[in-house]
């Protein structure tokens, strides 16, 4: 990952600073250490690691975000965020509508663009409905075995079909009383769960 960011200039020179009536506190979390901004008016509340946590304490309306920036690559050297991690949480901040400063057109559009990539994100890893994946072009499959699939295709086809078709209804028919029993709790079951969860995208 670049250390820079084409994008820089845009908030360089941006002197960030919190709203008067956000909160932010310590969260001790699966021992893992978070810092929590509340905002009352909203009643939302957004999470940070420790490395946002520097870089929002230094958001005085003071200091620029270069200036920022510098600080907290010398104060944490090797877990310094990049430039691009800095226009990420100024997206978020601004996205929450908890940062006060005045931001041009230019940087708002980037703001946006960026909150907007973030919630695709997060949408795709919590939502299994969400997740995309390439499709693959059949052409070259069928081209290549268009030999072997022909005489599947047509009547001989739809026959085989049927025949698979039938054979399953007659099947789930005798042992359908085994097939539906105590359907509800082997269902919601953990394990059978997490194969829903898989064969969603399918």
């Amino acid at each position: 990952m670049s250390l820079y960011s084409t994008y820089w200039y845009r908030v360089a020179d941006i002197k960030p600073q919190l709203r008067n009536h956000t909160r932010l506190y310590r969260h001790i979390y699966r021992g893992q250490t978070w810092y929590v901004l509340q905002d009352p008016s909203s009643n939302r509340q957004h999470r940070f690691n420790k490395t946002a946590y520097f870089i929002i304490g230094l958001m005085d309306g003071k200091r620029t975000v270069a200036e920022i920036w510098t600080a907290a690559t010398e104060a944490l050297e090797d877990e310094a965020p990049t430039q691009d991690e800095i226009i990420q949480l100024l997206a978020q901040l601004h996205g929450a509508d908890v940062m006060q400063s005045d931001i041009p057109p230019d940087t708002d559009e980037l703001f946006q663009r960026q909150e907007k990539h973030r919630g695709k994100w997060k949408q795709r890893l919590t939502n299994p409905f969400a997740l995309r994946f390439p499709l693959v072009d059949p052409d070259r499959f069928l081209v290549r075995w268009m030999h072997l699939v022909k005489p599947f295709i047509g009547r001989i086809g739809f026959l085989i079909w049927l025949l698979i078709v039938t054979s399953a209804v007659i099947l789930a028919a005798r042992n359908w009383p085994e097939l539906t029993h105590n359907m509800a709790d082997r269902i919601l079951k953990p394990e059978n769960l997490l194969i829903l969860w898989l064969v969603y995208p399918v």
